[in-house]
């Protein structure tokens, strides 16, 4: 299983990691400089909403694209992902990490949705309406986008994977090549691409769409632990502001760890503003009480602590307010 720096992460409680046959990456140059690996949603207690019995494993388990850097020797995170977590100085450093608790945790809402039921409670009969999803900051792997392009309560018609960095945009369309071959058969209409997009740190920076059909075109924009960095906080609104279309039921999904204050700088941030209405929900909130259970079984009161600040997020979730 995934190893993190903390024993009792949200990775050990939602997915088992085999390693994947060699062959998936055929076709695929340099294969010395990473890895593919399988993610499969785990069932931690009995469920009659776990999967329909009808999907295919394919549409049941993520291949991600790792690149060995991040990788140990048999395949799971290596010892200093802590130390690279607390090193992070810029937004187009972060999807380096490769693998973060909340796009995991993220992309487990998607596949099991009976565990998550404040976060579904809150998407309401809206989800239905979100045929347009924009993935911010995806990463190395863009998991959270994955499988919102396999979740059935969603099923979206366009998923669009972002991140600022290079490497984690070419990592992205490998990733995505290899996914909708997987998915061909079964999940053929739903339409997936990769760009590069970032947004500013300075205040009075204007955030300037790379292509200008994506402005307010997404029924639902998702990010996973992107509120670390508080000089990108002002941008990041600005960017949603532009890219989250006008209907009243759009939607923008985030999963966060409090990180010290930079959640809370994030939510007085937005609670400013006139244009958006914001819930944000505790763990313990969105999260089903079997699932918070499971997760800190065993754990102490201040490993507790930690994990609360550095690796379980929050769920925050942003909506236009109706102008008067």
């Amino acid at each position: 299983m995934l190893r993190l720096p903390v024993k009792f992460c949200p990775i050990h409680v939602c997915w088992e990691i085999p390693r994947c046959p060699d062959n998936c990456d055929q076709g695929t140059p340099n294969h010395s400089s990473f890895e593919w690996i399988e993610l499969v949603p785990r069932e931690i207690v009995h469920s009659l909403c776990f999967f329909d019995a009808h999907l295919s494993d394919r549409l049941r388990t993520l291949h991600l694209r790792l690149y060995t850097s991040f990788l140990g020797a048999n395949g799971e995170n290596s010892d200093g992902l802590e130390e690279r977590l607390h090193t992070l100085t810029g937004f187009d450093n972060t999807g380096n990490v490769s693998l973060w608790p909340s796009e995991l945790l993220l992309a487990h809402a998607m596949f099991v949705p009976c565990f998550y039921p404040g976060l579904w409670e809150l998407l309401g009969e809206n989800r239905r309406s979100f045929k347009r999803v924009c993935e911010l900051g995806a990463g190395m792997t863009g998991a959270a986008g994955l499988s919102v392009s396999l979740c059935p309560l969603l099923n979206p018609d366009y998923v669009l994977l972002t991140d600022g960095n290079r490497r984690c945009v070419d990592s992205l369309y490998a990733t995505l090549a290899h996914h909708l071959t997987r998915i061909a058969q079964e999940r053929c209409g739903v339409r997936m691409e990769v760009l590069q997009l970032t947004w500013p740190h300075q205040m009075s920076s204007l955030v300037e769409l790379p292509v200008i059909h994506l402005s307010r075109s997404f029924q639902l924009i998702i990010a996973s632990d992107c509120l670390f960095d508080t000089t990108g906080h002002s941008g990041l609104l600005e960017l949603i502001d532009q890219l989250l279309c006008n209907d009243l039921s759009a939607t923008f999904l985030a999963v966060a760890p409090l990180r010290g204050q930079t959640l809370t700088k994030f939510v007085s941030l937005v609670q400013l503003c006139d244009k958006w209405s914001l819930v944000r929900l505790e763990p313990n909130e969105y999260m089903s009480h079997e699932l918070v259970a499971y997760m800190y079984e065993g754990v102490s009161e201040m490993e507790s602590k930690f994990i609360r600040d550095k690796f379980v997020g929050q769920l925050i979730v942003m909506r236009r307010m109706l102008k008067v």
